[in-house]
This record gives structure tokens, C-alpha cells and sequence, in this order.
């Protein structure tokens, strides 16, 4: 938990005020909702064995030109994976289309998130931690179409 009591951090405005997660947090970590996690530039994404295109490469390179946010928390009762190892994991949830995707696609991932690094200075003054943007902003996302 931060020095302030709170579970989040900027960009994030709230964490849920649930004591078990507040005691959770007090352990150990420094993942809140509200970091930016990225794969630092230095990291040459055609080593990690993802390949230099696919899924997962692209994934890499999304991870390593714009990062991602932590967003949620999911109870860890809810993943056997969590529960035979015994720690909580990181998730990732999309949506995919199984046969568009390499049989050792989630392996590919594994690989990727290994390379993942806490943005320590992402803030209000500094959006993505600053400096010059390696890609252009992504762009807006369609309106949902009405019904």
C-alpha cells in the first residue's frame, strides 16, 4: 500500500476500499491500479523469442511503444493457474480468435511479459513517462455502433 493508505495511482482517481486488498497491497508489490507498465526501448523485442511478426511480436512492440495500464483485480480463486502456483499473475484480457493464433502463442506471452518494467515517472506532467513518443499517439476509437 502507498504511504498515503491508498491501493492507486495517477492516472487511477480511486481504489476499491476493500480491507482484504488493502492488506494484500500492505505486503508486498508496488503494482497499483493506475501503473503504466512498458518493455523498456533498450530491450530488442526480435531476441525475446516471439519472432520479428505475429501476434505476440506485435503485442511486444504495442507493450514497448505505448505500455499498458494495470486496470483491475481479479480474486485469485477464480484461476487455477494462481492457485497451483501459489502467487498471482499477471492477466491480460482480450478478445482472440483461437485459430488465427501460433499453438505456443500463450508460451510467446509468457516471454513478453518477462521484459514488462514499472514507468516510474508516468504523471500528469509526464503522460507515458515522458521524452519523445517512439510511435504516434494510437489513434481514437470507433463510436459504438448504435442499435
Amino acid at each position: 500500500m502507498r504511504v498515503d493508505g491508498s491501493a492507486h495511482m495517477w492516472p487511477a482517481g480511486w481504489s476499491p476500499n476493500n480491507a482484504q486488498w488493502a492488506r494484500q497491497f500492505s505486503r508486498s508489490g508496488n503494482v497499483y491500479f493506475g501503473t503504466l507498465l512498458a518493455i523498456p526501448p533498450s530491450v530488442d523485442l526480435s531476441a525475446i523469442g516471439v519472432g520479428t511478426n505475429g501476434p505476440a511480436f506485435e503485442i511486444a512492440r504495442a507493450l514497448q511503444d505505448y505500455g499498458a495500464y494495470v486496470r483491475d483485480v481479479f480474486a485469485p480463486e477464480n484461476f487455477a493457474e494462481w492457485r497451483r502456483a501459489g502467487r498471482p499473475h499477471l492477466v491480460f484480457c482480450a478478445e482472440r480468435d483461437e485459430t488465427e493464433l501460433p499453438p505456443d502463442f500463450l508460451a510467446q506471452l509468457g516471454r513478453v511479459v518477462r521484459h514488462l518494467k514499472i514507468v516510474s515517472n508516468n504523471g500528469p506532467q509526464s503522460i507515458g513517462g515522458g521524452g519523445a513518443r517512439r510511435r504516434p499517439p494510437a489513434p481514437e476509437f470507433a463510436p459504438a455502433p448504435r442499435q
